[in-house]
């Protein structure tokens, strides 16, 4: 269970508002909150001279409030720069078992400053990093807010893409014993990637597929046996990142669980891998799980 959660907020692109996901946090198992601001030397400097009441500083103090008022214990946290180390560091000493981090991607400038940071963090956490994605809020100048507010509840509908590696089998792993028990639906999605079958190997792949759906079967057992009662196993044939956005976007999944590289393989991760394509392009909260 997701017990106590770093929340990462960012001075550089207005702060977050993470209060309008206090019901899908406490979805997750969060009952303690670590409010921690990442803020540069420039920006800290400005907000210390600033009387104006809608800084994000004060924005900051109601997002406290709205948590602790909703049961959630609330500590503050100050980390200088947007290094993924110093906020794997606090995740160590506050002993975290889960890091929350808001990613703006569908512009160049969120592209430079959301998505990398949050990319950052990933790369350096030894717990699963969850990613909500933000746009700019309409209410509160220059804040970002949670994509899709009124969405559906955290574990609703969760998918867990695999292609039965390392990787793979430890995000499963932190489904099976934190996110299973909670989910009303999970969905597994094996992709038959074409670049790989195509052209000398498409003659086997009724042979693959064969043996793949025994392997998601495997796992819908042990899913059952989590306390998850609706399971759906799906193959899709072509190429991985898109068939997982599309099957995410056709089946209202609420939660996209990935692996992410071990560190020694982060450079590969960071030119193409599918946990850093889909991150770019999603519009669905992720959860990425590190490799131990």
């Amino acid at each position: 269970m997701f017990k106590r959660a770093v929340l990462i907020t960012d001075f550089t692109s207005g702060g977050i508002l993470f209060g309008e996901w206090i019901e899908r946090l406490t979805s997750l198992g969060v009952r303690e909150a670590v409010v921690t601001e990442a803020v540069s030397a420039t920006a800290g400097m400005s907000l210390a001279f600033s009387y104006d009441t809608d800084t994000p500083e004060s924005l900051l103090e109601q997002e406290r409030e709205r948590l602790s008022n909703s049961g959630i214990e609330v500590e503050n946290a100050v980390i200088t720069g947007r290094g993924g180390k110093q906020v794997a560091d606090l995740a160590r000493e506050r002993d975290a078992s889960l890091v929350v981090v808001g990613t703006e991607h569908h512009s160049i400038a969120g592209e430079a400053l959301g998505f990398n940071f949050a990319w950052n963090i990933i790369g350096h956490s030894p717990v699963p990093v969850l990613t909500i994605p933000l746009k700019e809020s309409t209410d509160r100048q220059a804040v970002l807010t949670d994509r899709a507010p009124d969405g559906p509840h955290a574990l609703s509908h969760v998918l867990i893409p695999t292609d039965f590696s390392d990787d793979a089998d430890q995000a499963f792993g932190v489904v099976e014993s934190d996110v299973a028990p909670r989910s009303e639906k999970i969905s597994l999605l094996h992709v038959q990637d074409s670049a790989h079958i195509e052209p000398h190997l498409k003659d086997r792949l009724e042979e693959f597929n064969r043996i793949d759906k025994e392997r998601l079967a495997a796992l819908q057992s042990r899913l059952s046996q989590s306390g998850c009662d609706e399971i759906h196993p799906h193959i899709a044939y072509g190429q991985p990142v898109t068939e997982i956005l599309k099957y995410a976007s056709e089946n209202a999944v609420s939660l996209v669980v990935l692996g992410r590289k071990g560190r020694g393989r982060l450079k590969e991760a960071l030119l193409g891998g599918v946990s850093h394509n889909v991150l770019r392009a999603s519009d669905i909260p992720t959860l990425v799980v590190p490799a131990v």
